[in-house]
C-alpha cells in the first residue's frame, strides 16, 4: 500500500503515513463468496487445533520448567538461570534530553523544547486536514496551536514556532509565530517547496531542491543567499554544519567558512550528539567519530525501517 499524497510505501492497516501525515482512507473490502466463507471456517478450525495443540505444550514445557527450576529444584540447577530482567525505572521520562535536536531530511514534522512536543498532524482521528499543535513530553495535554493546514514542517527555536507554508502547486512561506500561535509573522515568500528548516545565531537556514540558502533575520529587507550545493541531508551542530551530498559526509566550519569531506559515504538522514555523527543509508545505520573520521558499522537495519 502507498500514500496517495506523498508515495511512499505504508505498512499494512495504517491510518495516517508517517511521512507526510496525510490521513489513508480506508477502502472496503470485497465480501466473500460462498465457497471462499467455507474455506475460511476450515480454515479457522485448523487454527483452533494449532492453537489447542500450542496451549498443551506450553502447559508442558511451564511443567518441566517447575520440575527443575521450582521450589523443590536443586542448588545447581537454581544457579544455571540466567539474571531476571531488570524493570524500566519508573523515573525514564524525567531523563529524556530536550536539548539533543534531531535534525533529519525528511523531518520537520515533529520539534520539541524542554517542556513540549511540536506536530504537524491530525489532531483528531476525523480531521480532514492538518494542524499545529502541541503536548507534553509524554504526549498528554494536547493543544491547538494552528489550524492552517498548508503548514507542512516546523522548527522550534526560543520563544518562536518558524514554519514553511506551501501556498498552491509551486510557492511558499517562511514564517514564524509564538509557541502558542499568536503574533504570526512572514519572512520571506519564495518558489519550490523546503525540506529543511532551522534558525541558529538569528540567521535562518532552509533547504530547498539540492542546496542549502541562508537568510538574516536581523534585517527583513535582506536577500536569501546559498550557501551549500549538492546537499541532501543536513544537521547543525554548534558552529558546524554537517551534510551529505552525492557520495561523501562533510562538515562545514560557519566561523571560519570552510569546508572539509569526514568520509566517503552517502546518508539520508543525519543526527550529531557528543562528537559522533549518527546516520542511516540503505545499507544500515552507521556513526562517525568525528575526532577520528572513521566509519564504524553500527546494526544492519533495512531502509524501510529507518527514518
Amino acid at each position: 500500500m502507498y500514500c496517495r499524497k506523498c508515495g511512499n510505501q505504508l505498512p499494512e492497516e495504517s491510518t495516517f503515513c508517517p511521512f507526510c501525515g496525510s490521513k489513508i482512507e480506508a477502502t472496503e473490502p470485497e465480501k466473500p463468496s460462498p465457497a471462499a466463507a467455507s474455506s475460511e471456517k476450515k480454515r479457522k478450525r485448523i487454527w483452533v487445533i494449532l492453537v489447542a495443540a500450542l496451549v498443551l505444550a506450553v502447559i508442558a514445557v511451564a511443567i518441566l520448567l517447575y520440575h527443575d527450576y521450582g521450589p523443590g529444584a536443586s542448588a545447581a540447577a537454581t544457579q544455571t538461570a540466567g539474571p531476571s530482567a531488570t524493570p524500566a525505572p519508573s523515573d525514564a521520562g524525567s531523563r529524556y534530553d530536550p536539548n539533543l535536536e534531531a535534525d533529519s531530511n525528511n523531518g520537520g514534522y515533529l520539534t520539541f523544547d524542554s517542556t513540549h512536543l511540536y506536530y504537524v498532524g491530525y489532531y483528531n482521528d476525523s480531521d480532514n486536514h492538518t494542524s499545529v499543535y502541541s503536548s507534553d513530553l509524554l504526549g498528554n495535554e494536547k493543544t491547538i496551536i494552528s489550524t492552517d493546514g498548508s503548514i507542512a514542517r516546523i522548527r522550534a527555536v526560543g520563544d518562536k514556532i518558524y514554519y514553511v507554508k506551501i501556498v498552491g502547486d509551486s510557492d511558499f512561506t517562511i514564517g514564524c509565530f509564538n509557541k502558542d500561535g499568536t503574533e504570526d509573522r512572514t519572512i520571506l515568500d519564495g518558489t519550490g517547496a523546503p525540506w529543511y528548516l532551522t534558525v541558529q545565531d538569528n540567521i535562518l537556514y532552509y533547504g530547498m531542491n539540492n542546496d542549502l540558502y541562508y537568510y538574516s533575520l536581523d534585517q527583513y529587507d535582506g536577500d536569501e543567499k546559498k550557501l551549500l550545493d549538492d546537499v541532501h541531508s543536513i544537521c547543525f551542530a554548534g558552529n558546524d554544519i554537517y551534510f551529505s551530498d552525492y557520495d561523501s559526509l562533510n562538515v562545514y566550519h560557519i566561523t571560519e567558512k570552510s569546508e572539509e569531506t569526514l568520509c566517503a559515504a552517502t546518508a539520508t538522514c543525519m543526527l550529531y550528539d557528543d562528537g559522533v555523527l549518527y546516520y542511516t543509508n540503505h545499507n544500515g545505520l552507521y556513526s562517525v567519530s568525528i575526532a577520528g573520521f572513521n566509519p564504524a558499522f553500527l546494526k544492519a537495519i533495512s531502509f524501510n525501517s529507518v527514518h
